[in-house]
């Protein structure tokens, strides 16, 4: 176990070239101890290329610090040894060195998953809310149509999987509208009229049908699938035991019967609601999208960002917060934006100790000496605190709010002496005056 005994002993036995060559054994064990300990905190669960979400990132970047903490202890230890090797020195600041690029090479790529998860909730949104917009309408989708964007992906993802055509993705420059993920479903006949469920049904009552014929193989096993729509007219296709289609499945609602393109199948009707639906709304897919007001295929960001601030307070457009460093000066202030990150500035404007405030509450921060990012897992509160007390050390007690405030305004009293002297009756006599 390391601890601070196991520590003091390994510096004891480093503190001069008598006891490393006396204790060498000893120090060969600890250090493979040492040695394992660092392999064992650097099983990253991820390199820093493969990471995509923050709570990977910070559970990382927690082992790495507990990595440092280790290499940095027994480099302190074989810094302060007497003659200590010059091998040793070196290997151990190589080992520092490596892990700050690893560090790096991490916040590099946290920068990388802010924006997907930015990207990927925003779309997110979008989708949902096309969704919503458009089964208000009568229309809905007969695939699943979802977000594949990936952490360093420059462009936005939407895919959709398909029987008939496999997997098919669009490309977006950035964050695709409303207006472009529905324009997106209709070039690819994801709109119908049918709900879900109904379309769900009527694959499963279809699928009991015997749709086997001679001239296709595997035709004895066959299965329904792909329900979409194409001018008013919702089709079904019918795909043999080696997954391949070999027949198109049409609806015809005044006859109430799907009626097969190729082999001449006419099967009735299995779910009486599909009827009603199309022979209540004559209107095309692309009939009924076209009469939604331009308006309503707005970005919904305004409105998940209005119920956002009203549930939580959040207001990404409001100014941040300016507020007096308690142990510090006057001028110096915390400056607190509404995404949670921030920074200490200074009277003059230079900014110290940035920060970002994670999910999980933890706060990613820059420190002091060499503004590399740290993970600090205390409070807020502590967090300031100390960032206020290292900048009096830094900076010396001119910062401090107790000198500031208890210079005196009172100037100390000045005293003016003057003597004039003359010898009388063999003694001196003087007069003096006295000025404040």
């Amino acid at each position: 176990m390391i601890d601070e005994k196991f520590w003091n002993k390994y510096e004891r036995n480093m503190s001069n070239p008598i006891s490393r060559f006396f204790n060498r054994a000893e120090i060969r064990e600890m250090e493979d101890e040492i040695r394992n300990a660092n392999d064992f905190v650097s099983s990253y669960e991820a390199d820093g290329l493969n990471m995509n979400s923050t709570k990977e990132y910070e559970r990382n970047m927690a082992k790495i610090q507990q990595q440092e903490s280790l290499l940095k202890r027994q480099a302190e230890i074989v810094g302060n040894s007497f003659m200590a090797p010059r091998a040793k020195s070196e290997g151990v600041g190589t080992e520092l060195f490596n892990l700050e690029m690893e560090r790096i090479n991490f916040r590099n790529q946290y920068e990388h998953i802010i924006d997907y998860e930015a990207k990927t909730a925003e779309t997110n949104d979008s989708l949902d809310y096309a969704t919503e917009l458009l089964s208000k309408e009568g229309l809905y989708l007969n695939a699943e149509l979802y977000s594949a964007t990936e952490v360093n992906d420059s462009r936005v993802k939407l895919v959709y999987e398909s029987d008939l055509k496999g997997y098919i993705e669009k490309n977006f420059e950035s964050t695709p509208s409303v207006a472009e993920i529905v324009s997106f479903a209709q070039e690819e006949k994801l709109w119908t009229k049918t709900p879900p469920d109904i379309q769900k049904e009527v694959l499963k009552e279809l699928d009991k049908v015997d749709f086997a014929v001679e001239d296709v193989p595997f035709s004895y096993a066959n299965y329904c699938s792909e329900f979409s729509e194409a001018e008013n007219v919702p089709t079904v296709h019918v795909f043999n035991d080696a997954n391949l289609p070999y027949e198109t499945l049409s609806y015809n609602p005044e006859m109430n019967t799907w009626h097969g393109e190729k082999y001449e199948f006419n099967i009735p009707n299995p779910v009486n609601e599909l009827q009603k639906i199309y022979n209540e709304n004559k209107l095309s897919v692309g009939e009924i999208i076209s009469i939604i007001e331009e308006p309503e295929m707005d970005d919904p960001s305004n409105d998940f960002m209005d119920e956002d601030q009203t549930l939580t307070g959040y207001d990404p457009d409001a100014p941040p917060n300016r507020i007096q460093a308690e142990a510090l000066s006057e001028g110096w202030m915390w400056v607190e934006y509404p995404d949670g990150s921030g920074c200490l500035e200074s009277p003059d404007g230079e900014s110290y100790s940035s920060y970002e405030i994670h999910f999980d509450g933890n706060i990613e921060h820059q420190n002091l000496e060499d503004k590399h990012w740290e993970l600090s897992i205390d409070g807020f509160s502590e967090f300031k605190n100390e960032v206020e007390q290292k900048m009096i050390s830094k900076l010396g007690n001119q910062v401090a709010k107790s000198q500031s405030n208890e210079q005196s305004l009172v100037e100390a009293p000045v005293v003016e002496i003057r003597r004039n002297a003359s010898a009388e009756n063999g003694g001196l006599s003087a007069s003096k005056d006295i000025t404040r």
